[in-house]
């Protein structure tokens, strides 16, 4: 074998060797930590024990969620969520109080941080994932009352917190290495909710009416965050760090 020809096989040998050095460097450097942003549709809000009879419910602006992900394993996670839904509920048949008759307008807001494990399987160039995650949340309530007569006002309900749950069903999509699209299906519940109470400045603006506030003031037809549904379909852009 020439000398140039032995030169050009070593030279490709090296050439091949710098770069599974360099790829394993590279792999070796990806941190194990992904954060993601979500957002989505909310098709569907139940609450089959809540108190108010003949509402009808819907969601009102769109779920948005902040993730993190620590990869423990090439097949299992550690998910965290922080995210933020509103849900409302109207009223169906206004409130006849022998003194007029009351449209009332319920929009829910809540805060949800949870927490938990995901198992991965891989599929091509992604994951099929299936996750449950438990945690807090936060959740009030305002009510917009209005009569015929053009009364209105607003009034605000104190925080209170609950169990929240979470079961998600997802694939994530790597079209490169550092960057994710994902597609997720998520079931969110709440547990042990309490009743909602007016908070002193809503109080005060109460009219002097009873059955506006029977309606308004616990323990009659009020709202309690228990054993509430969230349906979701979510869409999420990832980043491994």
């Amino acid at each position: 074998m020439s000398t140039a020809c032995t030169i050009k096989t070593y030279s490709a040998l090296l050439m091949i060797f710098m770069g599974s050095l360099t790829g394993f460097s590279q792999e070796k450097n990806l941190s194990r930590w992904v954060i993601g942003l979500e957002t989505g549709y909310n098709f569907r809000v139940s609450c089959p024990e809540c108190p108010f009879f003949g509402n009808d419910h819907r969601g009102d602006v769109t779920p948005v969620a902040a993730r993190t992900s620590y990869r423990l394993l090439r097949w299992l996670s550690l998910e965290g969520g922080f995210s933020y839904q509103v849900a409302r509920h109207s009223q169906l048949l206004p409130l006849n109080s022998g003194s007029g008759i009351y449209d009332l307008a319920f929009r829910l807001p809540s805060l949800h941080l949870t927490a938990g494990p995901k198992i991965n399987v891989r599929a091509g160039q992604g994951d099929f994932g299936i996750e449950y995650r438990m945690g807090l949340l936060a959740y009030t309530q305002s009510v917009q009352v209005q009569n015929g007569t053009g009364y209105a006002q607003r009034f605000s309900y104190g925080w209170q917190s609950a169990i929240a749950e979470a079961w998600r069903l997802s694939y994530t999509y790597w079209p490169a290495t550092r960057l994710a699209v994902s597609i997720n299906y998520e079931l969110f519940t709440s547990r042990g909710g309490e009743y909602l109470n007016l908070d002193t400045r809503s109080a005060k603006r109460l009219p002097d009416d009873a059955y506006l506030r029977s309606a308004l003031v616990p323990p009659s037809d009020t709202f309690w965050f228990d054993n509430f549904h969230f349906s979701n379909l979510l869409i999420g852009i990832h980043y491994r760090l």
